[in-house]
Order: structure tokens, then sequence, then C-alpha cells
């Protein structure tokens, strides 16, 4: 949908183009956006830091940021050191555990890194992919530096005053919190911390107006009534400051008087698959963007396991690709989905403007030893390389290898969740050590099982349960601190 009257190139047009537009608080949005060369604004979108890393639930909101810094508006990305200490109860059935200061702390400097080095490889991406860097600035701050010194009975006179209960009250978090599910007699029940988490978002917007010129706020969809809320608080402490003729009708950030700044809020879809279940560190299936806690490979195996109705969706609203690019894919991907182009490109795209363009090649390389290479192909040297600090490789010595069952090795190294499951997936025929189906789950392993090197020292192993879950053992013999292995600088 293009909106009247604004240029074909806004930003709010791109993000409904994309798919990365859900609400506006007011239809006014759309024009205040409408200029971003002669008129740039300051947007900005908040995280809290309740976890070291963020993941690709937390994306959306960033994507949107780095399509309005792409045609040069301003752009801020707020985390939550202070407000992370309480946590936010949007989309939340329960309330969060509380953080110790240091490790709110610890995540607030991890983010803080990840944002700045996630939207230089996007913007690295895009250079790659034709669509030249980001003419807007970036610009990051924690929120903490305006609550310090802040007392509550300071926030309270100064803040708290300005709220409505009812309108707290109203809001799809609360309300939510405070109605039984269907299955349950009780409702779940709203401390005060997080009932008070709204009105510490809506300041977090005011002090961005007053210090930065901040006009609008973008979140998730599950945040309208906290960005709402901010909206509404700035207009009526500014009500109180201005003369009559200067008043903000709140319901549409109409403004009178045009040298007074607006404020608005926008929001995107949250991240679903096509049954509707969410991404995230709540919903126990989070792809982290921190490397260390999901691996390349397996955030490209995340992708290419992408249903065919969910993978349109995400090449508009996750990637950096032209839409008419993405448009001509999708009807390919329609008329031979079994070949999977659409997959392959979403999962290599994701890679490249979230990991970059290093990691693809690194990627196809640990794939092919993992899944189309037999174990007498594999290279000891070329396998450390790829797969160093990747609980995929296994390295052991011959004699501790050969003490264990194959049940238990299965659940050792991760390929099963215990033996009584490793010895379930025996009996199905599912376990496979360099080619050679195990099925007895009596069995211990023997040296047979291990594929001798040139070196006589050094032994191999495939070692696989179904598709997906495999690892390469790296056996020697010896005392496994000493092993004799190639080791490359």
């Amino acid at each position: 949908m293009v909106h009247p009257s604004v240029p074909s190139g806004s930003i709010l047009n791109t993000l409904d183009d994309r798919g990365l537009l859900k609400d506006v608080t007011s239809s006014n949005v759309w024009q205040h956006l409408g200029d971003p060369e002669g008129n740039p604004r300051t947007i900005y979108c908040g995280v809290d830091p309740t976890a070291a890393s963020l993941h690709i639930g937390n994306l959306l909101p960033l994507l949107a940021l780095w399509h309005a810094r792409k045609v040069g508006h301003r752009v801020i990305v707020v985390i939550g050191g202070a407000t992370g200490m309480i946590g936010d109860p949007s989309g939340r059935s329960s309330e969060r555990n509380s953080l110790e200061a240091s490790l709110v702390e610890s995540n607030v400097q991890r983010i803080t890194a990840q944002v700045q080095s996630t939207f230089q490889t996007m913007d690295d991406w895009a250079e790659k992919l034709g669509l030249g860097r980001s003419r807007g600035e970036l610009v990051i701050r924690n929120n903490r530096e305006w609550y310090e010194g802040v007392g509550i009975l300071d926030f309270l006179r100064d803040v708290g005053k300005y709220a409505r209960i009812s309108k707290m009250m109203a809001r799809d978090s609360v309300r939510n919190r405070l109605t039984p599910e269907a299955d349950a007699d009780d409702a779940v029940g709203l401390s005060f911390t997080e009932f008070s988490y709204q009105l510490l978002q809506a300041y977090d917007f005011h002090v961005l107006q007053q210090r930065e010129g901040c006009t609008v706020q973008i979140g998730g969809s599950d945040q309208y009534g906290n960005i709402m809320a901010g909206v509404e608080l700035i207009l009526r402490m500014r009500s109180q400051s201005l003369e009559p003729a200067a008043q903000v009708d709140a319901a549409s950030s109409d403004m009178r008087v045009p040298t007074v700044a607006p404020a608005y809020g926008i929001t995107v879809p949250l991240l679903t698959t096509a049954d509707g279940s969410k991404f995230g560190k709540s919903a126990g299936n989070a792809i982290w963007l921190d490397r260390q806690l999901t691996k390349d490979l397996d955030l490209h195996t995340h992708f290419m396991k992408s249903a065919d109705e969910d993978v349109a969706k995400y090449l508009h609203t996750l990637t950096l690709l032209p839409t008419s690019e993405i448009q001509s894919l999708v009807q390919r991907h329609k008329g031979m989905p079994q070949r999977g182009e659409a997959q392959q490109t979403l999962a290599t795209q994701m890679l490249g403007q979230l990991r970059g363009e290093d990691s693809i090649k690194r990627t196809k390389r640990q794939a092919r030893v993992l899944y189309k290479t037999s174990v007498e192909e594999i290279d000891v040297e070329e396998a450390l390389e790829l797969f160093q600090d990747d609980p995929r490789l296994i390295r052991t010595t011959v004699g501790e290898f050969t003490s264990m069952s194959v049940a238990r090795m299965a659940h050792e190294y991760g390929l099963a969740k215990s033996g009584s499951e490793a010895r379930k997936k025996m009996s199905k025929g599912a376990l496979w050590i360099n080619g050679e189906k195990l099925d007895d789950p009596r069995l211990s392993l023997k040296l047979k099982h291990l594929a001798p090197q040139r070196d006589g020292k050094t032994y191999l192993a495939l070692v696989s349960v179904g598709k997906q879950k495999k690892v390469i053992v790296v056996a020697t013999k010896g005392d496994a601190s000493a092993q004799e292995v190639p080791v490359l600088e």
C-alpha cells in the first residue's frame, strides 16, 4: 500500500512492501517520514539485555531501523541497561526472573558491540548486492544513562502524575496477565514491577525526544501499548507547558503548531512460522545472532528447513534482496519447489548479512565434510580448521572411545538426549558410524569403528543420528591432552 501524497521511496512504503509494517499510531507519520534527504528524522527502537545476545526474533525492528537509516534517517538503538533489570511483560505469560546488575551490564556491553557489528555487516552485504551503504547515522544508547540519580519520588512526581491508570490497565500486556487462561482457574497475575514497565519505556521516548530530537519509535506488534504510552506521556507533559493554541491531539499526534516536534509509533509484525509459532528464547527456539551461541552452519541449516509456506515471507522481511528479485525467485520456487531454491537463497542471504561473506564459504566447506563426504575423504587438518570451537568436532583418545557403548557415546557426544533415547534411535536403524548402521543397543565400540589415518596415530569416525545430527570424532593414541594430531597455526 502506497500512502497518498507520500513519495514512493518513503521508508514506510518500503516497510509496507516488505511486510515489515503492522500498525502506526497516526497516519500523519507517513508524511512525517516522507523526505529523508531534505528532512531526515530520528527514529529509535529499544532492546532489553535479558540475554548475552540478540536472536532472530529481535531482528525485524532492527531491520526496519536499517531500512530507515539506509535512506538517510538517523537511528538510535536503546539498550535497556535500566529497564532490563525489570523485564517487559509484553507477550509473556509469566514474570521474568530478575537478573543480577553485573550480568545485565555484561549483556549491555555484548549487545552494544553486537548491534554495531550487525549494522556494519548488513551494510557490507548491501554494498555487495549493489544496494549501496546506509546514509544515516547510527547511535547506540544505554537507558541507564538517564535513570542514574533519578529517585522514585522524583519519578512519581515528575512522570507518574501524567500516567492514567485506566489506560495502563487497558494495555494488552497487562490485561492478558490479569485474565485467566482458558484452561486455568486463576490468572497468572502481574507484579507492580512489570506493571510499571510501560511507564519506564514511555519515559525513554520522552528523554530521547528531549535530548536527541527523536520523533518516532519502532517496535514489535506486542509493543504497541508501550509505544502508545510513550506518545501519550510526551503529549501530556508537553500540554502542561504550552499555551492552549499549541495543545496536541493525543490520539492523532496532529500538531497544530509546526515548531513543536510530534511523537509517533510504528510497529512491525512478530516473526512467526506458518502455524503462528514465535521465535525467541521464551519460545525455546532462539536462533542467536552471536555465532558462538548459534554456529554458522546451524544458522544456515535453520533457514534451509523453512517451510514453503514461510519462505516467501522470510525473504521479504529478513533479507535485503530487492522485492522484485524476491518475487521472481518465489515464482520459480512455486514451479519447482523440490529444488529448494528459495530456501537456499534465504539461508545464504541470512549468513551473508549477519555473519559476512566468509561465513558462506566456510559453511559450504563444513556442509561438504559433514553431509557429502565419506570418512575416507575427510582431511584431518581441514576438519580441525573448519570445526574449531564447534561441538560437532569431538577430540578424544582411542582408549576413551573404545571404552564406551554406542548408546553412551551418542549421548555424550550430543547426538541423543539420553542413553535410552540413543538405544531407541539404534533400534530404528538411525545411528551410523562411518557408513555402517549400528542397530544393536548392547553394542560396544571397537577399534574397527575408527578409520586409521596415514600417520598411524590418528583415527576418524563420522557419526550420525538421523539426517541432521552428525559429529566428527578425531581420536589419537595415548593421552588426549597430548594428542599427536596436526594442529594448524
